[in-house]
Parts: C-alpha cells; sequence; structure tokens
C-alpha cells in the first residue's frame, strides 16, 4: 500500500513519475493552479498589506478532495511542482490547504535519475521564490482590475488592460505607426560584367572618388550601420537622372584590376536553446506559434510514451540560461566524434555565456538521453513532437562541434573614379553546419574568381543599373516579437507565449500572415495609457520591476515594500483619470478604396472574423468588403451579421438575417429577435439528396453537419457529412453551397466547395500563401 504521497501540477507527469517510484508512492495532479485571486472582485486588502484573499478555483473541489484524501493516509508528504516561481507557488498553495508538514523537491529533467536523486535532496519550500509569484500576481490584479473599469468608461466596455500586455500591445503599434508614417527613398545600384584574359565575372559598384556607394540610411536599421552611413565619406544616388548620368561616364572610363584579398574567417555554433531561442527558431524554421512551441515542448518535457514506458524526452523548458550539466557535455562530445570523428570535435568543451539578467536557475534546453535520435524514436512521437525533438537535439549536438571556417575572396575593378568589388565566401569546413545551420555547407555552389593580376587590363561588357527603394520597419512575428521582449526585458521566459495569446485573444492585435497588426483597439487603448500611465507603458519601467521581482526571489527586496512603492503613484494617477472628464475614440485605418454605395471613404477595420472594409458612413451606410492579407478588396459576398435571407422565419413570418453569435458562430436567426427564437444553420438542406442536415457532436467535441438521411433507419441512405461551416454562397462550377475552415494556428478561413467530387473542394479563391492546416 502506498504510504508516501508526490504530488506534481500535470497528469502526464504524474504517470510518467509514477512508473519510476514504484507502489510505495502515490503520485497526484493538481492539473494546475488550484488556488487564485477571485474572479469577482480585487481579492488584494490593499489596507493590510497587499494581502491576497485566495480561494479555490472553481471546479476543482475533486482535485483538492483526492489530494487531501491521499495525503491523510501518507507519512511523507512531497512536493514535486515545476522548478520555477509558478510551480513554487503551486507547492505553497498545496501546502497551505493540506496544513500537514511537507517537503519540496526539484528536478530539471523527468528521468528515473533525476527523480530519485531529488527525492535525497528534499527542502523547504523557497517563501522568497513564492513572494515574488505573488507580487507578480497582485501587480498584475492591481492593474487590471483598477484600469480596465476605467477603460469601460473612456473607451468602451469589455476591453481590459494589463501590466505586461500593455507594453506588448505598445511595441506593435509603435511598429504600425512607422510603418505607416514611412516614406520610401529612391537609390540605384550598379552592376557591371566584366572580361578578362578570357573569363566573364560581373562586380557591383561600391565607390565613387573613394566615397563608399550606399543606400540612404533607414531609422530602423541596426545602430551600427546609421553610424557606418553618418560618415561623410559616402555617397548614394537618389533619382533616374543621376543614374543615366552616371551610367554614361562609367561607360567611358578603361579598366583594370585592382586589389586582390583573402580573408579568412570562422563562425562559432549556437549556444543549446533557451526558451526565446527555441521560440524564435521554432517560428522560423516551423512557423510555429509560441504558444504551439510551449505546449508541445510541454509534452516532450512530461513525458511521451516510449517502448520502454513514458520517459521524459527533455530538460526544463522555461529557461534563460544556457549552462550545461558537465555529464551532458562529456556525452555529447562522445556522441560528435561517433557520429563525424575527431576532426569535429573542439580542444576544449564549447562554453557560452548567458545574459547578463539570466536567472541560471535551471539548464539550457537539451535532450535529457543526449544520444537518443530523434529517428530512432519517430514512430512513438507525432509530428509536432518530432519535429520541435530534432530541432532541440540537434541544435545541442551542434553546440559542441569546432566552428565553421570560411574564406572570402575578393577583387577590385578600378577604372577612373570608379571602384566595382566581387566578392565570394567558401566553406573549408562546415563544423557545426553539418549538423545545424541556415543552409547546409555541401548545398552551396562553390566558385571561384578568375585567375588575374592586379594591373590585368578588363573590359566592361555590359552594366545594368536598378533602381531602389528604402523599405519601412518589418511587423513583428512571433519569433522578432519574443526577441523584443527579452531584449527589452519585457517578462521572463515563461511568460512570453501567455503575453502573445493575450493580447490576441483579447483584440489588441491580429495576426495576418504570420505577423502582427494592431486594431484599432490595441491604438486606443495604448494612447489611453499613454496619457493617464505612461510609467505602466514605459520600456525602462516594465524592465525595472521585472528587476524589483527578480531581487524579491533572491531574498535582497521585500515583496510588500515593492508593491507599496508601485502602488502610492498608481493610486494617484488612477484618481486623477477617473476625475478628468476625456474620452478615447478608435480610429480605424482609412484606405484609398471608396465606398461603391454612396462613394465614402471605406475605413480597415477588425471584426471576429479578422480584417475587413467598411463604409466610414456607418450607420447612413452599412456596405463592407472582404480583404486579403495585403489589403485588397476580395471580390465575393459577405456573410456577415445583418445580411438579410431571402426565405421567410417558418415560425412566425418575419424576414431572417444572418447573426453572430457571442462565440463568432454564423447562423440565421429571425429579424424578430427576441419576440421569435428561430434560429438555423446557414444552409438547412443537404445539397446531395434534399433531406436535412442535422447537428452531431463527436467524442472530440467538433461539431459537424450530417444528412438526416444517413441515420434513417429505411430507404437509401446519403453519405453527405460537412466538416466546416457552410455559407450562403454556391459555388460557380456545381452549384453546390460553399463552407469556410479556420487555417489552424492564424485567424483566417478557409473557403470550399461543399462537393467532395468538385475540383473547388481545395479551396477558392485562397492565394496560395493562406495554405495551411485547417482545424
Amino acid at each position: 500500500m502506498s504510504n508516501k504521497v508526490l504530488v506534481v501540477e500535470s497528469p502526464t507527469k504524474a504517470r510518467t513519475i509514477g512508473r519510476y517510484l514504484g507502489p510505495d508512492f502515490k503520485v497526484v495532479s493538481t492539473v494546475g493552479h488550484i488556488r487564485d485571486l477571485p474572479k469577482s472582485k480585487l481579492g488584494v486588502d490593499i489596507a493590510d498589506g497587499f494581502t491576497p484573499e485566495y480561494t479555490p478555483i472553481k471546479g476543482k473541489s475533486k482535485t483538492i478532495k483526492a489530494i487531501k484524501d491521499a495525503a491523510r493516509k501518507a507519512t511523507v508528504i512531497y512536493l514535486a511542482p515545476d522548478p520555477d516561481r509558478e510551480g513554487e507557488a503551486i507547492a505553497w498553495h498545496v501546502a497551505e490547504l493540506l496544513k500537514l508538514p511537507v517537503k519540496r523537491i526539484e528536478f530539471h529533467e523527468i528521468t528515473k535519475r533525476a527523480v530519485l536523486e531529488a527525492l535525497q535532496h528534499p527542502r523547504e519550500i523557497d517563501t522568497d521564490r513564492v513572494n515574488a509569484q505573488q507580487a507578480r500576481r497582485v501587480l498584475d490584479r492591481l492593474v487590471g482590475y483598477q484600469i480596465s473599469p476605467l477603460m469601460w468608461r473612456k473607451i468602451k466596455p469589455g476591453l481590459s488592460a494589463g501590466r505586461v500586455q500593455s507594453v506588448a500591445v505598445r511595441l506593435i503599434c509603435e511598429r504600425e505607426t512607422a510603418i505607416r508614417g514611412f516614406t520610401p527613398e529612391e537609390y540605384w545600384s550598379f552592376v557591371g560584367d566584366f572580361s578578362t584574359a578570357g573569363e566573364q565575372f560581373n562586380a557591383e559598384l561600391t565607390r565613387i572618388n573613394g566615397k563608399r556607394l550606399v543606400r540612404p540610411a533607414e531609422d530602423h536599421r541596426r545602430a551600427e550601420e546609421n553610424t557606418i552611413q553618418s560618415d561623410n565619406n559616402i555617397v548614394h544616388i537618389a533619382s533616374e537622372e543621376e543614374a543615366r548620368r552616371l551610367v554614361a561616364e562609367i561607360k567611358q572610363q578603361r579598366y583594370q584590376i585592382g586589389e586582390i584579398s583573402s580573408r579568412e574567417h570562422n563562425r562559432r555554433a549556437l549556444p543549446p536553446f533557451i526558451t526565446s531561442t527555441m521560440q524564435q527558431d521554432a517560428a522560423r524554421k516551423l512557423g510555429w506559434t509560441a504558444r504551439r512551441t510551449m505546449s508541445v515542448a510541454q509534452q516532450l518535457y512530461e513525458g511521451v510514451e516510449l517502448e520502454s514506458g513514458s520517459e521524459g524526452l527533455i530538460t526544463y523548458m522555461r529557461t534563460d540560461s544556457v549552462r550545461v550539466n558537465p555529464e551532458a557535455i562529456a556525452s555529447v562530445r562522445e556522441l560528435v566524434v561517433e557520429r563525424f570523428g575527431l576532426r569535429y570535435l573542439p580542444e576544449k568543451p564549447n562554453f557560452f555565456k548567458s545574459k547578463s539578467d539570466a536567472q541560471e536557475a535551471h539548464e539550457a534546453i537539451r535532450p535529457t538521453v543526449v544520444d537518443r535520435d530523434p529517428e530512432a524514436i519517430k514512430q512513438y512521437l507525432s509530428t509536432d513532437q518530432y519535429k520541435l525533438y530534432r530541432l532541440i537535439f540537434n541544435r545541442f549536438l551542434a553546440s559542441q562541434i569546432r566552428a565553421a571556417e570560411f574564406e572570402t575572396k575578393s577583387l577590385e575593378v578600378i577604372g577612373g573614379p570608379y571602384t566595382f568589388r566581387t566578392s565570394i565566401t567558401i566553406v573549408r569546413f562546415d563544423g557545426h553546419l553539418a549538423v545545424y545551420g541556415e543552409e547546409r555547407a555541401a548545398d552551396q555552389q562553390i566558385k571561384e574568381l578568375p585567375a588575374v593580376n592586379t594591373g590585368d587590363p578588363a573590359e566592361l561588357t555590359n552594366l545594368e543599373q536598378q533602381q531602389h527603394f528604402t523599405k519601412p520597419p518589418a511587423r513583428f512575428t512571433d519569433a522578432t516579437l519574443v526577441r523584443a521582449l527579452e531584449e527589452n526585458g519585457i517578462g521572463r521566459p515563461s511568460t512570453y507565449a501567455p503575453i502573445i495569446e493575450t493580447i490576441l485573444n483579447r483584440g489588441y492585435v491580429v495576426r495576418v500572415a504570420r505577423h502582427f497588426e494592431p486594431t484599432e483597439w490595441g491604438f486606443v487603448t495604448t494612447e489611453m495609457m499613454e496619457h493617464y500611465f505612461p510609467d505602466i507603458v514605459d520600456i525602462g519601467f516594465t524592465r525595472e520591476m521585472e528587476t524589483r521581482l527578480d531581487l524579491i526571489e533572491q531574498g535582497q527586496a521585500d515583496w510588500r515594500d515593492v508593491l507599496q512603492g508601485f502602488y502610492s503613484p498608481f493610486k494617484d494617477r488612477l484618481d486623477a483619470a477617473g476625475a478628468e472628464k476625456k474620452y478615447f475614440k478608435a480610429k480605424p485605418q482609412e484606405t484609398e478604396y471608396k465606398c461603391d454605395k454612396c462613394g465614402a471613404p471605406m475605413v480597415l477595420r477588425h471584426g471576429k472574423y479578422g480584417r475587413f472594409l467598411s463604409c466610414s458612413a456607418y450607420p447612413e451606410c452599412s456596405n463592407i468588403k472582404n480583404v486579403d492579407d495585403k489589403g485588397n478588396i476580395v471580390d465575393r459576398p459577405v456573410t456577415e451579421a445583418g445580411q438579410m435571407i431571402e426565405r421567410p422565419c417558418p415560425k412566425c413570418g418575419s424576414r431572417l438575417a444572418v447573426k453572430v453569435s457571442r462565440w463568432g458562430t454564423k447562423f440565421v436567426g429571425c429579424s424578430s429577435y427576441p419576440k421569435c427564437d428561430y434560429t438555423s444553420e446557414l444552409q438547412t438542406e443537404c445539397p446531395k439528396c434534399g433531406a436535412e442536415l442535422v447537428k452531431r457532436r463527436l467524442p472530440n467535441r467538433r461539431v459537424i453537419l450530417l444528412c438526416k438521411a444517413n441515420e434513417e433507419s429505411k430507404g437509401e441512405k446519403c453519405d453527405f457529412v460537412l466538416w466546416g461551416k457552410p455559407l450562403l454562397e454556391k459555388c460557380p462550377t456545381c452549384g453546390w453551397f460553399i463552407a469556410e475552415q479556420k487555417i489552424r494556428g492564424t485567424d483566417r478561413w478557409r473557403r470550399y466547395c461543399s462537393n467532395a467530387t468538385c475540383p473547388n473542394h481545395q479551396g477558392i479563391g485562397e492565394p496560395e500563401e493562406l495554405s495551411g492546416e485547417a482545424e
């Protein structure tokens, strides 16, 4: 019989650990947090030193009872949630509920060795770490629950504010403002084709009268580039007239080979993943969102069923440290020799330094068993698990391989005041690129410069000039936003993905073609926050607050003092904002389009189904248009709320209209609501046999539409099934109705014909970049 209890926060983690410990242990799960601040009120006693009023989370009563029942019979209780602030807080909440002696253990990988070793070194709950988490939770509650009502009065009901999310929204809004206000600058480049000693090559014009030919400086580009271009020793060609004059002069010159140079350089291996770099590489290489990356990483950490049983495949995935266990380094070095030979092994292990504010509480993200090859366990992993595990495995393996070696050869061609230059980079030794890099060295096409000497004559056989324009800064993607949050000290590894999901779910930004764009609500809430609470949306203030939370965890600051230091000036601003009679109005983005019904300008708005164009004369004119990811009008009907249906209501005879539920689902409802409550799907008849379409819920809770004739016990059956949402439009090819299905991981919808035999069943009017996995 079990006489020891071990409490973790995840059922998967419980199953994996339970297999290691045997019958003496009962492993139970909290299934996340079991206590939190109440949703119905502030839940913080400010007068009593910001004391939080914790209550059990709704729906967790059975979980709490199971933990208490198990603990009552146990001789020893071990608490083993994740080894971070949140995990420490969960352990503390369990201890507070049990009111029994407990022992805290932590491990950074879920393997039998790590778990058994942790059981040999129990400790007390770290109250400093708990207080740091409490301070963060109370801070977020004070900001969210006290600013949100102000937003309801100043802007519109339903909006909400957040201490960290507001800064992230501000970053995105500032980037969008820079893009919209950007003025492109023209510049020209020149490439000449040369012939010398029977060999042909091309070179780019790089200097005129000793001055470097460059593009105009762009403020958003990296600082060092702007520093270089601030030198007076530069020139750029800014008009077609200048370019033509220059071409004429260049063609009149006589040319000869100038300086020939060669330079060797190395590229060191990248360190193993931390949370932010894993999210960034998964976004770049796999096209994943931060949330998807962390969800799959959690599965790999908690355990996957292999042939030998459930095993944790990676170390803890919320970390900002590149530190690696010496045993793991020794093992991976052996693997390098085994796979690639001694030539690829550095003399000493590669050492990487964490950033200055890293907490160093955990290792870098790496495989728990270094030689567990992704291909060897591919059959036990889902597609996503395999992709991410392979990424983590290869990155860790490459981190202990020698630097890649390159040779860059350059050649100059000089004619009068003009200098052309060409160069090639050859990979002399691929090193870590053999495992992990943007491109494999073997895939590169190796070419050589012509065999010439300085002073040899060269003939200009052709000259091409090309017009360019400077580009605005790129919109944030998951990868670049995570990097910006990390660089600016906004949040911590465990908060990057939740920050992104929060601002998306609350409608402040939308994801368009994998880029983030602020909505009008993102702009107006940022405007209000900057007006009343400039500190909260200030990057420096947010970074400083994260530092103070770190000091609390390290025992160097009192959490109540930190909260008091924040709250006193915050309360003054809050009171002043409430007293001021100033209101903020969302301003939709203006476009070049005119309404085809009344001639008024069309504006870009954001709704439950993404972006759309709306007439600026609304409510006098309710004309709307669909747009694609680039803002171009999509020429098709719009089945949005308010569109009238031809058939009358079968219940009362009134007109029917398309409506949208609180969950964003389109349906047909009676225009006489609430007097008449008739509703139906947009399509009610089977397009194949004319029978009634009925809803059916699958075991995974997904709802489909099924032909009722498929369930009849008598007569001919119909096999029509619709997995998407029916629309009113008809297919131009076969006449069946069109359906739409959301593309997984985006806010876009794929439109297709409901007829499985129709060519349009694969998609209608969707550009290639919208293709993706449908939900």
